[in-house]
């Protein structure tokens, strides 16, 4: 090195030294994740949607060595949660378990405080649980078949419920009707209890359930089950057929998932991916997932944020045909 006045010496020295710890920090940052706690928002009451995320913050936690803990956000449909999460430091943290409710919410809602497409980034997702369509005993048909002719016949005749208006449970009856070129009349209630209970008690005749929801009193034979809105039959319920099998191509139910904010290190989203994945492919896990009717689907995060985007413009697409407006 040639003589250098001292002054430049000592700030040519430092130059030097600080290059490679800067070089190195970066690396050590993305390999030490998570380096504290991370936050897992569930955008709903305690005893729902948490419930699954309970089941796979300990196996996190025992993985990677840093607690995962469930922080219950509920507000708004699920928007106040995940407000939190979109505006949280995007060092993944802070992730937020979802539900379809981030796509239906976005489709059914004319303004929200984030973008569930821009602000957050695809982590996992943990699975799905299917919708089942059954009616009342009394309503005479026994095959989705028979269901679709006597709603050609009397349009607008058949009833059903839903938990409320604008969700999952309602979108998922008005696109059956729009892939069948049928009319169904909806009743709206406040939550899956009081809807499942018009069924029962013949203030509907039809309606499509989770099958979480619904599997006890299938079981109990209190409704006729027509079929799963599934991609082949279920390993807890093999006894009840697909729509697919009686020629209705519909494949739908809330899922569940996680994403972080936008901006969260690919290191860091990678390494929850993975975790994620491996967890609920576990018998252990699958076991306890299928108690709760959860179909265990796992991937990308790509393809996780691929279909969150597509789940907004279907359920968009359907409050068009049915002439839902937004809120």
């Amino acid at each position: 090195m040639p003589h250098l006045p001292a002054r430049f010496a000592c700030a040519w020295c430092v130059h030097l030294l600080a290059v490679p710890l800067s070089l190195a920090a970066a690396p050590e940052a993305s390999v030490n994740y998570p380096a504290r706690t991370v936050r897992v928002v569930v955008p709903f009451a305690p005893g729902g949607s948490d419930l699954v995320a309970r089941m796979l913050t300990p196996g996190l936690t025992e993985k990677l060595g840093q607690s995962f803990v469930v922080d219950n956000r509920a507000g708004a449909a699920s928007v106040v949660g995940s407000e939190i999460v979109a505006r949280a430091e995007p060092d993944g943290h802070t992730i937020l378990f979802c539900t379809s409710s981030l796509a239906t919410t976005a489709a059914y809602m004319k303004k929200l405080p984030y973008d569930p497409v821009r602000d957050f980034a695809g982590v996992a997702q943990v699975g799905a649980v299917p919708f089942v369509l059954v009616t009342h005993p009394a309503l005479p048909v026994t095959s989705v078949k028979e269901f679709i002719a006597l709603a050609r016949k009397k349009p607008g005749a058949l009833f059903y419920s839903s938990p409320g208006t604008g969700g999952i449970g309602h979108l998922v009856n008005e696109y059956f009707a729009k892939q069948q070129g049928i009319k169904f009349t909806h009743v709206a209630y406040k939550g899956t209890g009081p809807s499942v209970t018009a069924l029962l008690t013949g203030e509907v005749q039809f309606g499509m359930f989770n099958i979480s929801g619904a599997l006890t009193i299938v079981r109990a034979n209190k409704v006729r089950t027509l079929g799963v809105a599934a991609v082949k039959r279920l390993p807890f319920a093999q006894e009840m057929p697909t729509l697919r099998e009686a020629g209705v191509d519909i494949v739908a139910g809330p899922w569940y998932g996680m994403v972080a904010p936008r901006g969260t290190p690919r290191r860091a989203v990678e390494i929850l991916n993975r975790e994620v994945n491996a967890l609920v492919t576990r018998a252990d896990m699958g076991e306890k997932l299928a108690a709760r009717g959860v179909v265990v689907e796992t991937g990308t995060p790509k393809a996780f944020a691929d279909l969150i985007k597509a789940d907004i413009q279907k359920w968009r697409d359907v409050m068009i045909a049915a002439g839902i407006a937004q809120e």
